[in-house]
């Protein structure tokens, strides 16, 4: 049975899709794309927000139909490992609720998705400039860098490099917005918040 305020797991790399979201957790050999729902759903797994707040990301469905759309959410959360300390539903129950949300005809798009893609062994990891989706797409030490290339491997940034969050940074740096609004690794604080 869930927990009655989930919690995503931490240590996750994350990169935008449109409004998807792919997410890969450190040394898995899987990234996960979240549709839509599922994405606004799992970026609130923060232990603090209750299954009934959850369901007002469906709000646009009929109310008697939200909790069930919010179970979909955890289950496909549960099953690709992105919640702390729940397990899944059974396949027939999983089953189940989608044949009944199906059933009920609402938008094809509310429905909860994650799709799970094999990532790259380190043997098939691209090398600097080649294009890349997640941290585990790059060949160690390189990190796939959205700033620079729209998504290539890069190695790390130093003092003033271009960045897109904190993990494009070398150590004792972090990515900050820049008055030129432009982000940039900054070594030390520096003030401001770092992403």
């Amino acid at each position: 049975m869930y927990r009655t305020h989930p919690l995503a797991a931490c240590g996750a790399h994350t990169t935008p899709v449109g409004d998807e979201l792919l997410v890969h957790l450190a040394g898995a050999e899987e990234t996960h794309l979240l549709s839509p729902s599922t994405t606004q759903i799992w970026t609130r797994c923060d232990g603090q927000t209750s299954k009934a707040e959850l369901a007002e990301v469906f709000k646009h469905e009929p109310a008697e139909l939200r909790p069930e759309l919010v179970e979909v959410a955890l289950d496909e959360l549960a099953c690709a490992g992105l919640l702390v300390g729940i397990e899944a539903a059974s396949d027939v129950a999983r089953q189940n609720r989608r044949r009944f949300l199906r059933n009920a005809a609402i938008a094809a798009v509310s429905i909860p998705v994650v799709t799970t893609i094999v990532t790259a062994t380190p043997a098939a990891a691209q090398s600097a400039g080649d294009a890349c989706a997640t941290d585990a797409d790059c060949r160690a030490p390189l990190v796939c860098n959205n700033a620079i290339g729209n998504g290539t491997c890069q190695p790390r940034q130093a003092n003033g490099g271009a960045c897109a969050e904190n993990a494009d940074c070398v150590a004792g740096s972090c990515c900050k917005r820049t008055g030129s609004g432009a982000n940039t690794c900054i070594t030390g604080n520096g003030g401001g918040a770092c992403f």
